[in-house]
């Protein structure tokens, strides 16, 4: 009953220290990629790191072409957001859709005037690393006795 608050909870919390002490940039989207992939259990979380660090890297991949096109244009918003959900679709992970628009968005409206697009996206690829890492270990290391049933469900396909 308790199990998914506290891996939930150490999931964070791990997060948020260990981004610390790397000094990274903002531990709280390390903790929010701790939180989306934390999953019940190691197969459920292997299979939501994966497809959230695919979508980081998508929308930070756009993202940083059209921010340097130019990042404040509406319309550049939109054919790039295009552009992210049609890549996602094509390689065949529609999974990833919601955050590679996110991340998108975040990198084409959430800069700040001391980080260019592409060190803002590295930012956000190494918060969400972490984040995913962690979730993935605690459901692998310390609650992985309910999941190697469905370990051997995971697959290499988003």
């Amino acid at each position: 009953m308790y199990k998914k608050a506290l891996k939930v909870a150490l999931a964070v919390s791990l997060s948020i220290a260990i981004g610390r002490l790397l000094n990274i940039e903002s531990t709280f989207y390390a903790a929010i990629a701790a939180v989306i992939t934390i999953g019940t259990g190691f197969a459920d979380s292997f299979q939501s790191a994966k497809n959230r660090m695919m979508g980081t890297f998508i929308g930070a991949g756009t993202g940083i072409f059209f921010a340097y096109l130019n990042q404040n244009s509406i319309i550049l918003c939109g054919v790039g957001i295009f552009i992210t959900v049609m890549i996602c679709q094509k390689i065949g992970y529609t999974n990833s859709i919601n955050i590679a628009c996110i991340v998108f968005i975040a990198i084409m409206v959430n800069l700040y005037d001391y980080v260019t697009p592409f060190y803002y996206s590295i930012y956000r690829l190494a918060d969400t690393l972490l984040g995913v890492t962690i979730s993935t270990l605690i459901n692998y290391v310390i609650f992985m006795h309910k999941d190697l049933k469905t370990d051997n469900d995971i697959s290499l396909k988003g």
